[in-house]
């Protein structure tokens, strides 16, 4: 099982830091869990 809401606060930490991949990744997970 893939821990969605984990996935999302680590994506958005790695985010903050300028991680342009982590972005993108980030509103793909968003978008998975709406």
């Amino acid at each position: 099982y893939y821990d969605l809401d984990k996935a999302i606060y680590w994506m958005g930490l790695a985010s903050k830091n300028g991680d342009i991949g982590a972005q993108n990744k980030l509103q793909e997970l968003e978008k998975l869990k709406n």
